[in-house]
């Protein structure tokens, strides 16, 4: 049967697409534009050296994320429910009489599955309020913080992404370089020109909803921030520029479960965020 002509195959299809519309998830890397690191060195001009500053952190935070994932909802679920009726009374009018009873009655239906697929998109659509909170007051989030950056270096973490990215799309070869506290002294005069720092501006984490000083056991997700910036020479001067900032938002676990495995929450999360970031800065 050609679901294209038959009038209730166009409705059972019509009243799917509808429920379907929104669902989508959402990107956690956020790009704020650059011009990607694979385009912004001329190829075969030299070597390209990476260079993961881990002498300079960023204060670690806490903060928490709320939205207004309820009125967003409530009006996706009745944007999807509407627009499960409108298609599925609209399609049956090809059919006739018979068709639109059919079309309608299926119309309803179907309006549950939109309800959720429109809810869905509205909560994703919604506004987001971030607000940021003293570390002391969720009890040892400072010294898991400290322990991601000591045994699991996120700017070490992207640099090596950045160096693996750039090898699969530029001829150049690409090295890690560490840094020794300038990038004068971390890399040899001649590459020089062609240098990019990596640097960590965000470490933290994220409670999902209203923070509450109560709650011993919230929702968290980790959320990582890197820069990069440029190196070149510009006639007798050595200068750089900040091509990017990116932010990663992890999956939310509860905290909990965090601290019970925080060797392996720091590997899976900050290995997700370095390859995620990592392939933007240099695509």
């Amino acid at each position: 049967m050609n679901s294209s002509r038959h009038p209730l195959g166009k409705i059972l299809l019509g009243a799917v697409v509808t429920s379907l519309l929104g669902c989508s998830g959402n990107t956690r890397p956020i790009n704020e534009g650059h011009l990607p690191l694979s385009q912004r060195f001329d190829q075969n001009s030299g070597t390209i050296a990476v260079v993961p500053n881990q002498l300079e952190q960023p204060q670690l935070s806490l903060a928490s994320r709320r939205s207004k994932a309820a009125t967003g909802a409530a009006k996706g679920a009745a944007g999807g429910a509407a627009g499960s009726l409108l298609v599925g009374c609209g399609t049956g009018l090809s059919g006739g009489p018979f068709g639109l009873l059919i079309g309608c009655g299926l119309g309803v239906l179907a309006a549950p599955f939109a309800m959720v697929g429109g809810a869905i998109s509205g909560a994703d659509r919604a506004d987001v309020y971030w607000s940021t909170h003293d570390i002391s007051l969720l009890l040892g989030a400072k010294e898991l913080l400290e322990t991601g950056l000591e045994d699991h270096s996120p700017q070490l973490a992207v640099s090596r992404e950045v160096v693996s990215w750039l090898r699969s799309r530029v001829d150049d070869e690409v090295i890690l370089r560490s840094y020794q506290g300038a990038i004068e002294d971390s890399v040899p005069e001649e590459l020089l020109a062609r240098v990019v720092e990596i640097r960590l501006t965000m470490f933290g984490l994220v409670v999902a909803g209203e923070f509450d000083e109560s709650d011993e056991d919230p929702s968290v997700s980790l959320i990582v921030g890197v820069a990069a910036d440029t190196y070149f020479v510009s006639g007798d001067e050595f200068v750089y520029e900040t091509t990017g900032h990116w932010e990663y938002l992890g999956n939310s676990l509860k905290y909990s479960k965090v601290l019970a495995n925080k060797q392996r929450f720091f590997e899976k999360e900050i290995g997700a965020a370095a390859d995620a970031i990592a392939r933007l800065i240099v695509e």
